[in-house]
């Protein structure tokens, strides 16, 4: 059996003037081969025992990584809070929406509001990448998908296509609730870094 020394980040302790974790990197010894998704248990341990200590969410680094591909590729996730009628915000920014090559430029809004729901649209991008949302229904998903593509790398639109627009039907309905972007976080090499390269809070 052969091993291979790999840097992974771990999670210093401390939060900064920001509240967001500290996290360093140390070398650790995995099995050659399994390098990438050693990396990622790293990742979500770091980033599971830095949201506990500095009281943040944890949804900032996606579930979909483990799954898809295309998770060294740069990527944005944006998260909402659910609202009530009135606007005001009653829960943590848990609810991710994952964007690959978004443009770098950190941006000065939020996303719109949206109600989620079990209309599942799919919108894929040049490369196979692609930007899943659920909502209420149609319209109400391609308004918040039309804003996502106008912050997305234009070489990516080209040859774009949506893949699925339709509901959904499961054995638990994703609630039926309005939420609001509250944050984002820009990862430009994936998975790669634990760390995001700019964070944006509205």
């Amino acid at each position: 059996m052969n091993f291979i020394n790999i840097s992974v980040p771990t999670f210093s302790g401390n939060c900064d003037s920001s509240g967001n974790p500290v996290f360093g990197n140390q070398s650790v010894a995995v099995i050659a081969g399994t390098e990438s998704s050693e990396l990622l248990k790293f990742q979500e341990l770091a980033q599971i025992k830095g949201a506990a200590v500095c009281n943040i969410d944890v949804a900032g680094i996606p579930d979909s990584w483990l799954i898809r591909p295309e998770y060294h590729r740069p990527q944005v996730i944006y998260q909402f809070a659910e609202i009530d009628s009135s606007g005001n915000i009653i829960g943590a920014p848990k609810y991710p929406i994952t964007v690959p090559h978004h443009i770098s430029t950190k941006p000065d809004d939020a996303l719109p509001n949206y109600k989620r729901g079990n209309w599942e649209i799919i919108y894929v991008l040049k490369d196979n990448s692609k930007v899943t949302i659920h909502s209420f229904d149609e319209d109400n998903g391609m308004t918040l998908l039309n804003a996502i593509k106008l912050r997305i790398t234009p070489s990516y639109l080209d040859g774009a296509y949506l893949s699925k627009s339709c509901l959904v039907v499961t054995d638990t309905d994703i609630a039926q609730i309005t939420v609001k972007n509250r944050m984002a976080k820009y990862y430009s090499t994936g998975t790669k870094n634990a760390l995001p390269d700019w964070l944006a809070k509205w």
